[in-house]
């Protein structure tokens, strides 16, 4: 919430449209530091029963508009382990193209970082 206020952006609760009294998950975009610089950063969680349905790619289309419409972002990244190959392809699939790999768990293949820009 004090990114909401401070900033006017931040994780949104997600229900799906027939239930939405149950939240599924949380996301959207929230600021966060890596690489050196502050960044905007498209995130989201869903419970295990959410996987494989769609919610996923819905709130990253609906982040990325909120982020380069309302917000008026150049950039927006993504952070992904390596291994979690749906949510590389989610990332894909909404448009974001991988930019770099970020070394943010010690022991552990670095993260990938993803970017998507904001259009004309």
């Amino acid at each position: 919430m004090a990114q909401w206020r401070a900033r006017g952006l931040g994780p949104w609760a997600i229900a799906a449209r027939d239930d939405p009294a149950r939240v599924i998950g949380f996301g959207g975009i929230s600021l966060h530091t890596y690489l050196e610089q502050e960044r905007v950063n498209l995130g989201y969680r869903f419970a295990t029963s959410a996987w494989g349905r769609g919610y996923a790619t819905e709130l990253g289309h609906a982040a990325l508009a909120f982020g380069f419409e309302d917000r008026r972002f150049n950039e927006i990244f993504g952070l992904v382990r390596p291994q979690h190959a749906a949510s590389i392809r989610v990332l894909e699939k909404i448009g974001m193209a991988r930019f770099a790999t970020l070394d943010d768990v010690p022991g552990q293949a670095p993260s990938l970082v993803y970017r998507a820009m904001r259009r004309g």
